[in-house]
């Protein structure tokens, strides 16, 4: 076919099958944007043939020589061998149909099409060329197929069925009805130029194609079964448009790709419900460079093939991208176990507006799972139930995860085990915006780097900020809270190293962990009974930080931050009020402090000074005391 001559193509090195190839040949990737050969204005269709539709005639103009027309009542075939075919369309039949044999490219023209056949596909294409679909201005045209075939020499596969490459173009409008299998449907590739095209019910998916699909712009509305956009050996990417799709069925995706999903632009409105379902599926990756994405996913989790899976706005099975300061994406998962953005590698995000929220309770159990008891509604905390189990995540990567900017919110309101930001391997801030909300941990990662930016994490059951590995800081501006009682910190690394540098910390909540004394940066670590407000002054009265925690109250506070100065004796106040100035993540600049009460004066001795009660915090480099 042509689309060897003209696709980017993507060579993979394992011997396993996928679809009609074999991986370890090449398969075919989205194109970044149509080509001059898909473009319908740089060929010539002089050779023209008129089928009006009425009831169950069609009436036929005279056809040029070479090409042979035939009417079975409102059945038509056309069969060419000849240059430059266009078909124009018209009328309103309930019992009609199109099928298409060519050795050429051809153009079909639908100028105000109301077609519905009863027994197989309303447009049937027998070529491997690429066949143009013209929607004519100021038309409104319809295609609908039957719910039963009659099986036979006839393609099953769809509404509008080629085994070419689709390309539409025109600004007018079709409707498209999926009764028996996918709505519109290319054994090759499919693009989208421009055009309104809802697909207003399909039993499978709404676009399906072999190869890739590209969207460069037009209003697209699409309510499946099964996926609402699936490339099935290559990938999907949409450069503009407005896209609105619902799809309601178990395991199924908004848009799917064997490949790449990418996204460069357009505003793109996702609606998932069926168990595990997914807003954008892309089994090898996920780009995103712009655009405005919504997406809500509403199934639950379900055990499959001795593993949960679970619904989830994005999902990749390789790597996620996003970047593009203009990129807008919201996603909402309310099922069990739902997923924001979930991927099987690296996850990078570098640039554009990020809002997650996730309420799904945790899901756990045998052959068939239930919703977890809440150990945290019976004023459990840690524990939770053991077996097979997943919780509801924001930002999820099995690898490492990379925030080098943006503005991220990520809240995750669901229950036990519910973490609004996690990677499994090295957790990266360079720069951007993050808030974490989480009942579980807000940020929990295997190794916790900061380098920069703005984070702000919150726990309402857990902790802060949680490594399961040394922790590294040594810039921007990180706040974290955990909840009073317990092992919960605002950031706690177990018996790893916390090692500082630079940058500002002011951790607070339960006993978590200390910096190390191999920091470079001074830190004050204070344990005790704080009020929600805290102020500390140097000794000539000159403000250090003010500082409203999220919780009416705390027992611990970390802060470390240039500002603390080797051997300077600094006052500790805690309670009093806050007024004017500038708040960010509960840090004041700017503000007038009226004086609560002093609970310590602090002379910075070494490079991490601790004050107050000291059993039960996690020292430098450990757990118990401050001694290690």
């Amino acid at each position: 076919m042509e689309k060897f001559a003209k696709t980017f193509l993507l060579s993979c090195a394992i011997g396993i099958f996928a679809g009609n190839f074999i991986i370890g040949q090449t398969l075919p990737v989205e194109m970044a944007k149509a080509e001059q050969d898909d473009l319908v204005e740089n060929s010539s269709f002089p050779n023209v043939v008129r089928i009006n539709y009425s009831g169950n005639t069609a009436t036929l103009s005279t056809p040029p020589n070479g090409v042979t027309v035939n009417a079975v009542g409102s059945k038509v075939s056309v069969d060419s061998s000849i240059e430059g075919l266009e078909l124009v369309l018209s009328g309103n039949s309930t019992n009609g149909s199109l099928s298409v044999k060519t050795t050429n490219k051809a153009k079909i023209t639908l100028n105000g099409l109301v077609l519905n056949s009863n027994d197989g596909p309303a447009i049937n294409i027998s070529t491997g060329k690429r066949t143009f679909i013209v929607l004519n201005p100021g038309t409104t045209n319809s295609l609908g197929d039957g719910k039963n075939y009659i099986l036979g020499n006839i393609n099953t596969k769809g509404t509008i069925f080629s085994e070419g490459e689709i390309i539409f173009s025109g600004k007018g409008k079709l409707t498209v009805s999926g009764n028996y299998g996918h709505a519109v449907c290319s054994d090759d590739h499919l693009i989208i130029r421009e055009g309104t095209i809802t697909v207003q019910n399909s039993v499978k998916d709404g676009f399906h194609a072999n190869d890739f699909i590209l969207i460069e712009s037009g209003i697209i509305n699409i309510a499946s079964t099964e996926d609402g956009i699936d490339s099935e050996i290559g990938g999907v990417r949409i450069n503009n448009g407005e896209l609105k799709i619902t799809s309601t069925g178990k395991s199924t995706a908004a848009i799917k790709a064997e490949t790449t999903v990418t996204v460069a632009g357009g505003k793109i409105n996702l609606i998932v419900s069926g168990e595990a379902s997914k807003g954008i599926r892309g089994k090898g990756s996920v780009s995103i460079s712009g655009g405005t994405i919504d997406v809500t996913a509403s199934g639950n989790a379900f055990v499959e093939n001795g593993d949960i899976s679970s619904a989830a706005g994005i999902s990749s099975d390789g790597k996620v991208n996003i970047s593009g300061a203009t990129t807008k994406l919201a996603i909402t998962s309310s099922g069990s176990a739902g997923k924001g953005i979930s991927c099987d590698g690296d996850l990078l995000i570098a640039s554009g507006t990020i809002n997650i929220t996730t309420t799904g309770a945790q899901f756990y159990g045998g052959t068939t799972g239930s919703v977890a008891p809440d150990p945290y509604a019976r004023g459990g905390g840690r524990g939770g139930p053991t077996g097979l189990s997943s919780s509801s995540k924001g930002i999820k990567a099995e690898g490492n995860l990379t925030i080098n900017g943006g503005n991220i919110t990520s809240t995750t309101l669901g229950s036990y085990g519910s973490e609004a930001i996690e990677s499994k391997l090295l957790l990266q801030i360079n720069g951007g915006t993050v808030i974490a909300n989480a009942v579980d941990d807000g940020i929990n990662a295997r190794v916790f780097e900061a380098t920069g930016g703005n984070v702000y994490s919150y726990s309402t059951g857990n902790d802060g900020i949680d490594s399961n590995g040394p922790v590294t800081i040594s810039g921007g501006l990180i706040v974290t809270s955990a909840p009073r009682g317990g092992m919960e910190g605002g950031i706690d690394c177990d018996r790893n190293t916390m090692k500082i540098t630079g940058g500002t910390l002011i951790s607070f909540g339960g006993t978590g962990s200390s910096p190390s004394t191999v920091s470079t940066q001074n830190s004050i670590v204070f344990m005790g009974s704080l009020n929600q407000t805290v102020h500390i002054k140097t000794s000539d009265n000159k403000e250090v930080f003010t500082i409203k925690m999220p919780m009416a109250s705390s027992e611990s506070i970390t802060i470390s931050s240039p500002k603390l100065k080797s051997n300077a004796i600094y006052t500790l106040f805690t309670g009093g009020t806050i007024s004017g100035g500038t708040e960010q993540f509960g840090l004041y600049t700017g503000s007038t402090y009226s004086q609560g009460s002093e609970l310590a004066k602090i002379t910075l001795s070494s490079v991490v000074t601790f004050v107050g009660s000291s059993q039960n915090m996690y020292g430098p480099g450990g757990r118990g005391g401050f001694g290690r």
